[in-house]
C-alpha cells in the first residue's frame, strides 16, 4: 500500500508526513539498539488519527519511564517525572536531585531531572 504526496502542491502535509516518517525511523534505529523493550511494543508507537490522509491528526508517542518510581509514561526528555512524582519534586526544584531510573530503558540508574538517560542510552541516542 502506498500513497503520493506532491511536495511542491501538498508542502504542509508532505513536511508532516516527513517528519513522521523520520520518527518512524528512529524508533527503528533506537529498537535496533535495544533501547525499546519489544515486550511493551504497542506502548511505543501509538498511531492516532481522525481522517486518513490528514497528516496533522496523526499522533506518535512512545513509552518513557518515570526518573523516580520507573511507571511507564510519554517519553518526553522535559517532563521525565510521572505526575505524582513531579509533584513532590516541584516542593523543592531541584534539577539535580539523584533519581533512580533511566528515563529511556527503565533500567536503574542514577539519574537526575537534568540528565535524565543513563550513560548508555545518552550515547545511544546521541550517536549519528
Amino acid at each position: 500500500m502506498g500513497f503520493k504526496i506532491d511536495k511542491s502542491t501538498e508542502p504542509e502535509i508532505y513536511e508532516k508526513i516527513n517528519g513522521h516518517v523520520s520518527y518512524l525511523i528512529d524508533i527503528s534505529e533506537k529498537h535496533n539498539k535495544g533501547l525499546i523493550n519489544t515486550n511493551n511494543v504497542p506502548a511505543h508507537a501509538k498511531y492516532t488519527s481522525t481522517k486518513l490522509g490528514q497528516a496533522n491528526n496523526l499522533k506518535i508517542s512512545y513509552t518513557g519511564y518515570c526518573i523516580r518510581c520507573g511507571k511507564n509514561i510519554v517519553f518526553d526528555l522535559d517532563k521525565p517525572l510521572c505526575p505524582t512524582c513531579f509533584k513532590s519534586w516541584s516542593k523543592y526544584m531541584d534539577d539535580l536531585y539523584q533519581e533512580n531510573y533511566c528515563h529511556a530503558c527503565g533500567n536503574e540508574h542514577e539519574t537526575s531531572l537534568s540528565k535524565p538517560l543513563c550513560v548508555y542510552c545518552y550515547r545511544q541516542l546521541n550517536q549519528h
